[in-house]
């Protein structure tokens, strides 16, 4: 070689940097060892579970230092329904219920006494809130036939124009718009109910406050950030409509600021109940675990 100094003033950093990348191996990140929290859900529309799916987007339950798993009700800790399964409730993801009577043309004179002994169809994912359903009826004196239907029997009918009215969802609502631009909401159920937990949280868990609190910041994300961008946090384009559908629950008020469920809410949905079922909730103290509430309330982010 002609010129060994200028060899080895290139190839041995060459040679070093190489044998020393061979003798290392960059270590992979350790999955961290979280608790699992499982969870079951048991609900009649999952646009109410709205909170759940942003904490989930967001990963606010990482941020917590937990991992939720959705689980069968047989193998969970943590059940959220439309019903109470047990007690003491630890806070509620939704405030009002999902329950909207549609139909295909609208009617300024219409009232819910008008329903009364007359067959209305709703759409059988809602069997779960029927005692909810029939509570709200009773409150405002009418009684009508109500038959359940699956809600793609619905849709036919619907565009056949064969039904002059059905209780749905808001977002069964839209797709039924979709079909028929006439369609109209002509009663929103929940504003005969006032708010009252309407998708409840129940069940045991060492780390119920961490996910209360992860539920309470995706709640105050859903209420401070705009529909558009709620919907972009859950990342469904076949879903054009997602942010009008948010916008318009929280017209309604379907979410609550916090899962922390007040006395005026729960005997207001004590007393609902009560028309209609002899399964009776128990006293605001006894029924509601104001200790986990509390703690996820007054933790800093």
């Amino acid at each position: 070689m002609k010129n060994p100094r200028k060899w080895k003033k290139w190839i041995l950093p060459w040679l070093t940097l190489t044998l020393t990348a061979c003798g290392q191996h960059t270590p992979k990140s350790a999955q961290p060892s979280w608790p699992v929290v499982r969870v079951s859900m048991n609900v009649s529309s999952s646009f109410l579970a709205l909170p759940l799916y942003v904490a989930q987007n967001l990963h606010l339950f990482q941020d917590e230092h937990i991992r939720v798993d959705i689980v069968p009700a047989n193998h969970s800790e943590l059940m959220i329904s439309d019903t109470v399964k047990s007690w003491p409730v630890l806070g509620s993801l939704a405030s009002r219920p999902d329950l909207f009577l549609v139909a295909p043309a609208p009617d300024p004179h219409f009232r819910l006494k008008a329903l009364d002994r007359l067959p209305v169809e709703y759409a059988d994912n809602l069997q779960i809130s029927l005692n909810l359903l029939q509570s709200i009826m009773t409150l405002n004196r009418t009684h009508p036939y109500l038959e359940t239907v699956s809600f793609k029997h619905i849709q036919n009918l619907w565009r056949q124009r064969h039904l002059p009215w059905a209780i749905v969802t808001l977002h069964q609502f839209y797709q039924l718009r979709q079909q028929d631009p006439h369609t109209v909401i002509l009663n929103w159920l929940g504003a005969s109910t006032g708010p009252i937990p309407a998708l409840i949280l129940s069940g045991h868990s060492k780390n119920s406050v961490p996910f209360l609190r992860a539920i309470n910041l995706a709640l105050w994300y859903i209420h401070t950030s705009s529909p558009k961008t709620i919907a972009g946090i859950l990342a469904n384009p076949q879903e054009k409509s997602l942010p009008q559908q948010i916008a318009q629950g929280l017209h309604y008020g379907l979410w609550p600021v916090t899962t922390y469920i007040s006395p005026s809410e729960y005997n207001r949905g004590r007393a609902l109940y009560s028309l209609t079922t002899q399964d009776t909730w128990p006293p605001y103290y006894e029924g509601v675990d104001k200790k986990l509430a509390t703690q996820a309330l007054s933790a800093a982010y």
